[in-house]
């Protein structure tokens, strides 16, 4: 009888996290069964309340929702901070939870609640009781705890295992075109710098290429304004390689990382687009965030007030040439799908004995 896993998540599941569907392929490569659920999808009046007690930051009726048909697993995948208090019930049941988290939720999470009731940014004990709540049930409940950045790490002092994303589009790889455009994949939005994109693809008059949801009013309008914008909804994997492999067909491709510091998330976390870029030999045309920045000094793209290098990405073949393979090099030796299917394989059949 073949051992079963669950992964429990509040990631999208239609089209499916890249992360998570990475981990579904990898589990049943090693002839495991995998089921996934994510109560959050249909929530119930009263879940919808409890959530609100909750501050937004646990699902305690979707978690009680499914315990029962988790109870018959071999090992839980937690994914993210929302379904984690279930990592008790599983403890108890002697089923052994794998937590993995790719952004601190808890900082994430109080900048929404603070953009909605601006009364919190002074009542800042929030912060810290999640913080403990987040951290003790990892500790006292978890196998493990898997982190996709070293600002994670450290946030977990220590005690987690770093497994960076790997990108499922790192077999195909940047074109050397005449002409450049700029691409973005991810959600559209004025937190990730959308209004600086569209006034970079302005500047330099090239298309803007963006994959992903635009969810804001106001973004959906000025994207309607500028007429180089070629827009696509998010769409599962398998589509994503196709469509970009298109646009690989006509363009040269620079990939557009403005993401703002807005909140320790987002100011420190590694973005998948930024590695997504890296392993299709796109250079990165980035801002100073820290993440972002250490692959631009590495050589793997410039930041986006500079216009000199952007200028020769555009027009210099050889220099540009000469970068992507520097990104996909880069990309091999740091963040590559063999470097992560070994470290996670390893950590799960660990975890499985």
């Amino acid at each position: 009888m073949k051992k079963s896993v669950s992964i429990v998540t509040n990631y999208p599941l239609d089209p499916m996290h890249p992360r998570t569907e990475m981990i579904v392929n990898l589990l049943e490569s090693m002839g495991l069964e995998v089921a996934i659920h994510n109560p959050y999808l249909k929530r119930t009046f009263f879940q919808n309340l409890l959530i609100k007690v909750t501050w937004g930051y646990f699902d305690p009726a979707g978690a009680a929702r499914i315990r029962h048909t988790l109870d018959q697993a071999g090992l839980v995948i937690v994914q993210g901070l929302t379904y984690l208090p279930f990592s008790k019930h599983a403890f108890r049941k002697g089923i052994p939870v794998v937590y993995e988290t790719l952004d601190n939720n808890v900082h994430l999470y109080y900048y929404y609640l603070c953009r909605r009731y601006p009364i919190l940014k002074n009542i800042t004990f929030v912060l810290r009781f999640f913080e403990n709540c987040e951290k003790r049930y990892a500790r006292k409940y978890a196998r493990v705890t898997i982190v996709n950045s070293k600002a994670l790490l450290e946030y977990f002092n220590d005690q987690a295992e770093l497994i960076y994303y790997a990108s499922p589009l790192e077999d195909i790889t940047n074109q050397d075109r005449e002409k450049a455009a700029f691409l973005y994949v991810g959600s559209f939005e004025k937190m990730k710098g959308a209004f600086q994109m569209l006034e970079i693809a302005g500047y330099y008059n090239l298309p803007l290429i963006v994959i992903g949801t635009v969810s804001e009013p106001e973004v959906r309008n000025a994207i309607g304004r500028h007429k180089n914008v070629i827009h696509a909804d998010r769409i599962p994997t398998s589509r994503l390689k196709a469509m970009i492999g298109e646009y690989m067909e006509q363009y040269f491709l620079l990939g557009l990382s403005l993401t703002q510091a807005v909140n320790l998330s987002n100011k420190t976390q590694e973005l998948n687009k930024d590695i997504d870029y890296l392993a299709m030999g796109i250079p990165i045309v980035g801002n100073e965030r820290k993440p972002t920045a250490e692959k631009i000094e590495a050589g793997c793209g410039c930041y986006h007030n500079d216009q000199e290098t952007i200028q020769e990405l555009i027009q210099d073949r050889g220099k540009r040439k000469a970068m992507s393979e520097h990104c996909r090099e880069y990309y091999r030796k740091n963040y590559s799908k063999q470097i992560f299917d070994e470290k996670f394989r390893k950590l799960l059949s660990s975890c499985l004995i």
